[in-house]
């Protein structure tokens, strides 16, 4: 569909022979181009971006595309660009982002120009990105190492609990054997005490029975 010059010659025997060339553009109503591929670009789950080669001249008018959805009413799906394709002025890529996708929303699209169908986009339903893949899994790996810590942090406490509930269970052991011990010195002492008193008086009362016999009378 490239525009051929349109040539404009006269010819005169008095005068001498003009050509003049003229580049006629060809109006050409919006349609797919189908030498080049449509592309579907995943942004996210909600997300797509559509690419759409058409060809035209002059360029589409973004005021006259209309988006129908799956059950074939208008959406509110934005149009952000016709662009022109490698500088060719009747190739053009038009550019349209489909967002909010819900389970009830995935399906059959249908581009309109002028309320006549240029193409019908089927969107499916994908897998998780690889963004947000890996931001899931980073999500996942801070909270297994923040429970991780918690565990370790609580074993810590408990080990150090037992440790010290285990210090004060053997002082107050050494307390009462030692409060046993000095009980037991004290007792024996006591007890070595009343022995002693003991021996004296029977010392005494032994000497006053020998010394009795040798008494004179008078």
């Amino acid at each position: 569909m490239k525009p051929d010059p349109t040539v404009c010659s006269g010819q005169s025997t008095d005068l001498k022979t003009n050509t003049k060339a003229i580049d006629v553009n060809i109006l050409c109503e919006p349609r797919l181009d189908k030498e080049v591929e449509m592309k579907t670009i995943t942004e996210s789950v909600k997300t797509r971006i559509v690419i759409i080669p058409i060809v035209a001249f002059q360029s589409p008018v973004l005021s006259k595309l209309v988006w129908l959805g799956p059950d074939d009413l208008p959406t509110n799906i934005t149009t952000s660009a016709v662009l022109q394709l490698n500088g060719v002025i009747y190739k053009h890529r038009i550019i349209s982002t489909i967002s909010g996708l819900e389970d009830e929303t995935f399906g059959e699209y249908k581009l309109l120009y002028e309320g006549k169908v240029l193409t019908n986009v089927f969107i499916r339903r994908e897998g998780i990105s690889q963004y947000e893949m890996s931001r899931g899994h980073n999500v996942v790996i801070v909270v297994l190492s923040t429970i991780l810590g918690i565990t370790w942090l609580m074993i810590i406490t408990y080990v150090i609990f037992k440790k010290q509930l285990l210090l004060l269970h053997k002082t107050d052991k050494l307390k009462n054997r030692s409060h046993q011990l000095e009980t037991q010195i004290s007792n024996q002492h006591y007890n070595d005490l009343q022995d002693t008193g003991m021996d004296k008086t029977y010392t005494a009362l032994d000497r006053t029975n020998q010394e009795s016999p040798y008494e004179e009378t008078l």
